[in-house]
């Protein structure tokens, strides 16, 4: 399969939220779910099964990953290498898998999903996609759809969020 062929695919859009817990969202043809996942290997084998599943038999990879930053207020909330692993193997994967990976920072996310009330996920609700709980799949579920209302595949989303 060529990289043309693959953007002729239709696109699965995963987003993830590394952590000690990893929050993952997706969507596919307009069907969304979320998700977290403890633990750093169990993370990693479950975005190794959707790099697996990467063009066949008619779907195609993009990952929307968060892009960790240590700072005085997140060293206390996670173990510190967790996320940091995470995110350079998953970079790595899908670099060498021909999968189009994004980052973006929490702040782009927060800005734009809270509207100005903190951990509100107002955005997020709006398009019927919160889930009540810890948060970490809210928070995956905000990078994908931060990411999405800024391409075609998402400009649906955006007439749910007026």
């Amino acid at each position: 399969m060529t990289v043309t062929d693959l953007h002729d695919l239709k696109p699965m859009y995963l987003a993830v939220d590394p952590g000690k817990a990893t929050g993952l969202a997706w969507m596919y043809e307009g069907a969304w779910d979320s998700l977290i996942i403890t633990g750093r290997t169990e993370a990693r084998e479950e975005l190794r099964a959707a790099m697996n599943a990467h063009g066949e038999p008619c779907w195609r990879l993009i990952i929307i990953a968060e892009k960790w930053q240590v700072r005085k207020d997140t060293y206390s909330k996670s173990a510190q290498d967790d996320p940091w692993r995470l995110l350079g193997w998953l970079e790595g994967e899908a670099l060498d898998r021909g999968i189009e990976y994004h980052e973006q920072t929490p702040h782009q996310m927060k800005v734009f999903i809270h509207e100005g009330v903190k951990n509100s996920y107002r955005k997020v609700r709006k398009v019927g996609w919160y889930k009540p709980g810890e948060g970490h799949d809210n928070d995956a579920s905000g990078h994908l759809l931060t990411h999405l209302v800024k391409i075609p595949a998402g400009r649906h989303l955006l007439e749910k969020l007026v």
